[in-house]
Formats: C-alpha cells, sequence, structure tokens
C-alpha cells in the first residue's frame, strides 16, 4: 500500500516561508508560493511520489545553497550542517546535500583541521587550538589522530615569543612579580609549561 502523508499543520516563519509538517513531524520548508503549486494545506493528503517531488526540489535547493556557501568561506561538515538547519532543510535533506559537496572534496575535515592549525600555531597554543577546531564541530577521533602525528614536533616556543613581542615583555627586564604574572598568562592559553619555560629563561 501507498504510503500517504496528510499535511498536519503548516506554519509561518516569516511572511514568505512556512514550515510543513507531515503526520504530525516536521517534513520541509518551503515558499508560500511553493504551498500554492503544490496543492498544500492542513488536512491534505499528500502521495508519496508529489512528497519525492518536493524533497527533490528542495535537495537542488540545499545542494545549490550549499556550494554558495563553500564559495564564500571554508566550513566544517558540522558548520554547514548547523546553517543549512539554521535554512529550515530537514536532516534528510541536510545529509544528503553534504554527501554531495563532499563528493567534489569541497567539504574535508582533515584538510581544514591542517589548514586551521597551519595558520593558528603561531599565535595560540596546540591545546586552545584543538579546543576551537573542537568548538567548530571536528570530530574527536579526527582531533586525535590528527594531534597524535603532529604531537612529536608540537612547539609552541614560537607562539609563545610572538605573544610577549605584542605585550613588549622582556624577559631580562622583567621583575618577578611580571614573570609570575605572564607565566600564569601563558599558561592558561593552554601552552606547555616545558614551552613556558624554554622562552622565558632567555632574554627576548
Amino acid at each position: 500500500m501507498e504510503d500517504i502523508k496528510v499535511v498536519s499543520k503548516i506554519t509561518s516563519i516569516t511572511q514568505k516561508k512556512y514550515q510543513v509538517y507531515m503526520n504530525e513531524q516536521f517534513a520541509f520548508t518551503l515558499y508560500k508560493g511553493e504551498l500554492s503549486h503544490y496543492g498544500l494545506r492542513e488536512g491534505v493528503s499528500v502521495t508519496q511520489e508529489l512528497y519525492q517531488e518536493i524533497e527533490s526540489m528542495l535537495l537542488k535547493r540545499a545542494k545549490k545553497r550549499s556550494l554558495h556557501l563553500l564559495n564564500t568561506r571554508s566550513y566544517t561538515q558540522k558548520q554547514l550542517s548547523d546553517k543549512l538547519k539554521m535554512n529550515g532543510y530537514s536532516d534528510k535533506i541536510i545529509l544528503q546535500a553534504i554527501d554531495y559537496v563532499e563528493s567534489f572534496g569541497y567539504i574535508n575535515d582533515k584538510a581544514y583541521v591542517e589548514q586551521y592549525i597551519a595558520t593558528q600555531k603561531g599565535r595560540r597554543s596546540m591545546r586552545e587550538i584543538r579546543e576551537k577546531l573542537r568548538q567548530k564541530g571536528i570530530e574527536r577521533q579526527l582531533l586525535e589522530d590528527v594531534f597524535e602525528v603532529m604531537e612529536h614536533e608540537q612547539d609552541d616556543t614560537d607562539a609563545i615569543k610572538s605573544i610577549l613581542k605584542k605585550k613588549n615583555y622582556t624577559a631580562c627586564d622583567a621583575s618577578v612579580e611580571e614573570k609570575r604574572r605572564i607565566y600564569a598568562y601563558l599558561a592558561r592559553k593552554g601552552f606547555r609549561y616545558e614551552d613556558i619555560n624554554k622562552v622565558l629563561q632567555v632574554c627576548i
């Protein structure tokens, strides 16, 4: 038997966009003109054929939206997913759109992580960089894999020197209290104690 869906609710997001619920569950977001075009109103039954037609239209739109977003900046998989969800796309459409752009290599979380580390390494501690990437939705296992490879070459001394230069800090002229304060500051930023000591023991 064909699966018949019934429009149980239609709610307005803006004057032009509406959320459509089928059988009490969110189905998709459509423009006002599309509701009329597809003959959707509360209580109307929707055939599987029509439902798939609407999903196909929305998937094309989601793919186009994804490509537009990625053309302006890099996104992680989680960031793009959140962006599409804000645009009113269903989880099913979002997954398919992400699979589409991933198939062309437009989203590559591993490459994103490596690029982010390369641009931030001289300004932040590796611990802080890792936390920022976690906040961006990078999967834990991917972070562990990338940072495990980099662990043997991890050295934050250049980043520490850059911060001290911006703060006009000179180790040779600093008082004991100033050294204590800068040490605490760097530790809070996530720098390793051995790297902090290595830099603070040298006149720079």
